[in-house]
């Protein structure tokens, strides 16, 4: 089956009949340019198709290199990303909708009905999040002209917007586009959704979980059956629980077997070989290595959790298929003093983490002087550092706020809140730590609650997008590493 498109989408807030439309992303033939599509055959929330990564380089005109979205954006993009997110209309009614749905026997999917109409309906991808780029069909550059002419023509009609010089997205989404002659000798715009293509593998755990799972049926002379889960019997189903390392060899517990209906069980040996390749030892030994992530923070932690808990791929953001699995801890009103306390207190129910991600001190700026404040949140990366000192330190950038605790001077705010993030981000990278930014939240309402403080439902979504792509490039250790996106 074709990969579920993953484009990034927009939630409209204005006129009388918002909707949700993606906001994919064509490039053009020319220039190189940016541009944002909304498609209201297919409306999306934007949590489902956001794939995270490092930003490549988009050309502009001249064929000069333009600095990413997290960075100084020109004067015309600025303009647009200002109407980024309220793209897209719906003919339906959504009043008349809701009122049409009181008397829907299945409130349930009433309720997705609703929902999907006001603020998007979910792909259900649960998939990487890491930027792809590709280039366009060959249709399209053999007939930029048309393609430019098409590309204007959506813009127009408000289907589109663009177009960018840069990324208007941090973890947007590229897919090609191409030309098909209709029977009027026009052309019609497409765009390749199942791009990239399909593989059976998407990660470097899911490639290890089937070498391993080949070689120990090959070794084992074990059936496809007593591998794979085919329904909801799992008696007969080996887990990595039965499988154990044993001097060398490698012991599988049979729990039950056709010739064991009862299920005494037994045990096999399986011998190593000299080939590394197909070992079943050494390819198991690979495989069972979970992933521990804490995500310690204020009330924008505790929140996330929440909308994570209805995001496809859960708590976990999909990070399953590595398996990696997430502890949340959100307090709010949370200040750097409070973490100490919050960690030890953790430490006693869980064993320390792989890795721990910390989104603290927005609660502090303005209470003491940025100094002061920078040397306290250094400290406390050293006793973690001390406490914890095979967890991998991952610092989540302090965001920008409407309304701050302990001034009105907003400019002033972010001034000390750019100032600490600059300081820690280049402190916990040279201690061997990660650093997440979030460069697609800025200080505007659609992405705040009437608080100020708090996001909103397209923040939440946001900023976990960012959190998933970033924790999925760190716990696989790509290029530029020690910072997402790069």
């Amino acid at each position: 089956m074709p990969r579920p498109p993953t484009f990034s989408t927009a939630m409209s807030t204005s006129g009388p009949i918002p909707y949700a439309t993606n906001v994919g992303s064509v490039i053009s033939p020319h220039s190189g340019a940016t541009y944002a599509t909304a498609s209201p055959q297919s409306s999306t929330s934007a949590d489902t198709n956001t794939v995270s990564s490092h930003m490549h380089l988009t050309l502009t005109d001249n064929n000069v290199p333009m600095q990413n979205a997290g960075n100084l954006v020109q004067t015309q993009d600025r303009d647009l990303l200002m109407h980024l997110w309220d793209m897209g209309h719906t003919p339906i009614r959504i009043k008349c909708l809701e009122a049409c749905l009181v008397s829907y026997p299945d409130k349930v999917v009433a309720a997705e009905i609703l929902f999907g109409f006001s603020h998007g309906f979910r792909l259900q991808y649960t998939g990487p999040r890491i930027h792809s780029f590709s280039k366009n069909l060959i249709s399209a550059e053999q007939n930029s002209d048309a393609v430019l002419h098409k590309l204007q023509d959506e813009v127009n009609r408000g289907r589109m917007l663009g177009p960018f010089k840069v990324m208007p997205i941090s973890t947007l989404r590229i897919n090609p586009i191409g030309l098909v002659p209709k029977s009027d000798s026009s052309w019609r715009l497409i765009t390749n959704l199942s791009f990239p293509p399909v593989c059976v593998c998407k990660t470097r755990y899911e490639l290890s979980l089937f070498k391993a799972a080949f070689s120990l049926a090959f070794h084992g002379l074990f059936r496809v059956g007593e591998l794979v889960v085919t329904n909801s019997l799992q008696s007969h189903t080996l887990q990595l629980s039965d499988i154990h390392i044993l001097s060398g060899l490698l012991q599988v517990g049979i729990p039950s077997s056709k010739n064991d209906q009862l299920g005494k069980g037994s045990n096999i040996w399986i011998y190593p070989q000299s080939d590394l390749m197909i070992c079943p030892v050494k390819l198991v030994s690979i495989v069972g290595d979970p992933v521990n992530v804490w995500i310690v923070g204020s009330s924008i932690v505790k929140h996330a959790f929440v909308t994570a808990r209805d995001r496809p791929g859960g708590v976990n953001l999909g990070l399953g298929r590595l398996n990696a699995s997430f502890w949340w801890q959100g307090k709010g009103g949370m200040v750097v003093k409070h973490v100490k306390g919050q960690l030890r207190t953790m430490k006693k129910y869980e064993d320390p983490p792989h890795f721990l991600v910390l989104h603290v001190a927005g609660n502090d700026i303005g209470s003491s002087k940025v100094g002061f404040l920078r040397n306290e949140i250094k400290n406390m990366i050293r006793w973690i550092m001390k406490e914890f000192p095979n967890s991998k330190l991952v610092w989540s950038q302090i965001l920008t706020r409407l309304k701050w605790r302990h001034s009105n001077d907003r400019k002033a705010m972010d001034l000390c809140r750019y100032r600490i993030n600059n300081s820690i981000a280049a402190f916990i990278i040279s201690c061997g730590g990660y650093y997440i930014k979030h460069p697609d939240i800025h200080a505007d309402q659609k992405f705040f609650q009437s608080d100020g403080v708090h996001l909103s439902s397209l923040g939440n979504e946001l900023w976990l997008n960012i959190l998933q792509g970033a924790m999925e490039h760190f716990i696989q250790k790509k290029d530029c590493a020690s910072t997402f996106p790069c």
